[in-house]
């Protein structure tokens, strides 16, 4: 009788919830149809991207992660590219630019395409670039070696993602790094503002446990500064919530000078020089977030391998990368392009040093 009388409330509870996420939904929509009622194109270019299978891996500090894979084209070899998104927003910002977009491209040249989703944040991980780069990209990348069949995996990080990237290169990457592509990624770290330097150093203020609604702000840009459908879908889409201790790690890194981790004690660009594999560094003065000499300072730090240099045009600003309707033709192409290039070097390697010819799934 008791749990029959809880199943009204229980129902109850669930159709607020899915009314309150209804309107969460439909609110930016309306917001700026209301701000723009001329306007004639929809508020957003496309729905969600569809689902794509999910593989939980275990990271080192025994929290579950997640990485979901792309299906693999019809004969395609499958050298797997791992993408790594920035700031504020999660690796589905590459599912969501116009057609064709980055993932769409990279599968079509016949790899395998994976997307890590970063951490908010959990437990003893703080969700900041030490516990990414520690915890959670070497599990993903052991994850993505085993069920791709290749012992090494080509890496794109975007902006915060670059860092990561660059992070677990310096002290883990030497083995299982086939090549990286960093773009947009500040390694030299100079606040983008006065008024950025300002948000971070008032976070200091604030628990580095908490976490920056980076999702619902991620919406409302949309509505107030999306330019295009394109970038509103990604806005809306692909937003995700910042954890506030990468905010304090954003502090030391500009207080220093440098990438370090979050005690000030290492300096991850000392460990890049041992690398041999190729880096392709992108950049563009259009970048506020990332002053087009913070990204090529990683030029001189990699020394072991061959750089290439992919401009970024001077209008882009940091999602543009991702988002821009030139992208495609712009960015896109031409890194796909260079990963292409790097196949051959990269199976080459893994069948004379590993033993083992790669297992495409």
């Amino acid at each position: 009788m008791a749990g029959a009388l809880q199943r009204p409330g229980a129902g109850l509870r669930r159709l607020r919830r899915r009314f309150v996420d209804a309107v969460r939904d439909a609110a930016p929509a309306l917001a700026w149809r209301a701000l723009n009622p001329l306007a004639r194109e929809a508020f957003l270019a496309a729905p969600p991207p569809p689902p794509l299978t999910r593989h939980a891996y275990t990271a080192r500090d025994g929290r579950t992660g997640v990485v979901r894979q792309v299906p693999l084209r019809p004969g395609a070899s499958g050298e797997p590219v791992v993408l790594l998104s920035t700031l504020g927003v999660g690796p589905d910002v590459f599912r969501c630019g116009p057609a064709p977009t980055l993932v769409d491209r990279l599968a079509e040249a016949g790899f395998g395409v994976w997307l890590v989703e970063h951490r908010v944040g959990e437990g003893d991980h703080p969700g900041d670039v030490d516990g990414a780069a520690e915890a959670d990209l070497p599990a993903a990348l052991a994850l993505v070696a085993e069920r791709s069949g290749y012992g090494r995996v080509h890496v794109v990080g975007h902006g915060l993602g670059g860092l990561i990237a660059l992070a677990w290169a310096s002290r883990w990457g030497a083995e299982r790094l086939a090549s990286l592509a960093v773009l947009g990624a500040p390694v030299r770290a100079v606040p983008p503002s006065a008024w950025a330097a300002r948000v971070v150093r008032w976070s200091r203020a604030i628990p580095g446990s908490w976490t920056v609604p980076g999702r619902a702000l991620a919406r409302w840009t949309a509505v107030v500064r999306g330019e295009g459908a394109p970038r509103r879908s990604g806005l809306v889409h692909a937003g995700q919530d910042v954890p506030v201790a990468l905010l304090h790690q954003l502090a030391a890194w500009w207080a220093a000078g440098a990438l370090v981790d979050r005690g000030g004690s290492l300096e991850y660009g000392h460990g890049l020089a041992r690398l041999a594999a190729p880096l392709l560094v992108g950049a563009g003065s259009g970048d506020a977030l990332c002053p087009e000499a913070s990204a090529l300072a990683v030029v001189d730090a990699w020394r072991g391998g061959q750089v290439s240099r992919l401009p970024l045009p001077a209008d882009f600003d940091h999602l543009d990368t991702a988002l821009h309707p030139r992208a495609g033709e712009e960015v896109h192409a031409p890194l796909v392009a260079w990963l292409v290039r790097q196949r051959a070097r990269a199976w080459r390697e893994d069948i004379t040093e590993l033993g083992v010819r790669p297992r495409p799934t």
